[in-house]
């Protein structure tokens, strides 16, 4: 994913876990009843994303690699 994309995917989650803290897990339409995301995946998602644009922000990911002789 691109930075860009990384934050429009991290608002994406916000105003999921938003619209859950603010109404609730479920609701009602007539006789049915809906039920929205997960709020554990949701935060579980965010950590990943937040991490993965921790990482693009700071040069990618490196390994350091030591040969002995």
């Amino acid at each position: 994913m691109t930075y860009a994309e990384l934050l429009q995917r991290r608002e994406e989650i916000l105003t999921a876990i938003r619209k859950i803290e603010a109404e609730g897990q479920e609701y009602r339409i007539g006789d049915r009843v809906l039920r929205r995301a997960d709020l554990p995946s949701l935060y579980q998602q965010l950590q990943q994303i937040e991490q993965q644009l921790s990482r693009v922000q700071s040069g990618g990911m490196f390994t350091y690699v030591r040969f002995k002789r």
